[in-house]
């Protein structure tokens, strides 16, 4: 074989494996990356809320409209105006339980 030959196979070869490490840079000390970590760690342990219970006292439209006893176009029209308090998960539209209960008792006022 060629010198030339032996060079081209041997970048080919070269290309063709990946590299195994990758080195990156961080704008904090090896020290308090860790010491971030166990901080992140320990909040993690300590969370022992569930999805279950965080959403216990959210609803969606559906549910909100038969409280309020309202039609959806409805709904939307009183939360566009600002009548109902709501808030985004994602895409999906939410609201406190207590919220809606609170406007079925105590009245919704639309301008």
């Amino acid at each position: 074989m060629t010198k030339l030959k032996k060079q081209t196979a041997t970048q080919n070869a070269e290309k063709q494996q990946p590299s195994t490490q990758m080195f990156i840079s961080l704008p904090i000390s090896l020290e308090e990356w860790n010491d971030l970590k166990e901080q992140i760690k320990t909040i993690c342990e300590n969370t022992t809320a569930t999805r279950k219970e965080i959403n216990v006292d959210t609803i969606g439209i559906d549910e909100a409209c038969e409280i309020l006893g309202i039609s959806r176009p409805t709904f939307h029209i009183w939360k566009s105006k600002g009548a109902i308090p709501f808030f985004k998960v994602g895409k999906f539209v939410k609201m406190k339980r207590s919220d809606i209960i609170n406007l079925k008792e105590n009245g919704i006022c639309v301008d």
